[in-house]
């Protein structure tokens, strides 16, 4: 079988495993197909820069979701331009070393407080109560706007990478 085969193959099935873990459609319209398009990186692997042998699919192949292997990555590729110790966008910092400690069991900012009560950043084992999953996915109940900034939200550009960031709050946030 030939490499292209087996690539559109295990996208079949990382597309299947998005479906079943997030619900998410998986139509594309900017691609025509039926699985979203990869992650930027490497063009048709789905590999992140920097990271030349992962992929999404090591944590639904493993069943686990690293932090550091996972969810900076996605941090790092789509969150940090804003988000840094120097620009402090909404008062977060999710650059490498920083981000966790700032998400986990934290409480939002105070104008993002002013518009949802009570807002955790990332409640570890519920999703739906993490105020990440909620600007992220995005739903209605959040405050602010949808992140990524500019963008209709991650769940929506790439479902994907929300996926693993759903997967990781549900499997309790861990800081591996």
């Amino acid at each position: 079988m030939s490499n292209q085969w087996n690539r559109g193959l295990l996208f079949q099935i990382f597309g299947l495993a998005i479906a079943l873990s997030s619900g998410c459609g998986m139509h594309d319209s900017s691609t025509g197909t039926g699985i979203s398009p990869p992650m930027v990186g490497m063009p048709g692997t789905g590999m992140m820069p920097g990271m030349p042998n992962e992929s999404p699919l090591r944590a639904i192949i493993n069943g686990d979701v690293s932090f550091s292997a996972d969810i900076q990555p996605i941090f790092v590729n789509r969150c940090t331009r804003c988000h840094n110790p120097v620009m402090m966008s909404g008062r977060l910092d999710l650059t490498e070393g920083n981000s966790y400690g700032n998400l986990v069991n934290q409480p939002t900012s105070p104008p993002c407080m002013s518009e949802v009560p009570s807002p955790i950043r990332v409640v570890p084992s519920d999703p739906e109560v993490s105020m990440l999953w909620r600007k992220t996915k995005p739903t209605s109940d959040r405050c602010r706007n949808p992140m990524p900034q500019g963008t209709p939200g991650l769940g929506v550009i790439a479902p994907d990478e929300f996926a693993l960031l759903e997967m990781w709050i549900v499997q309790g946030a861990l800081n591996n």
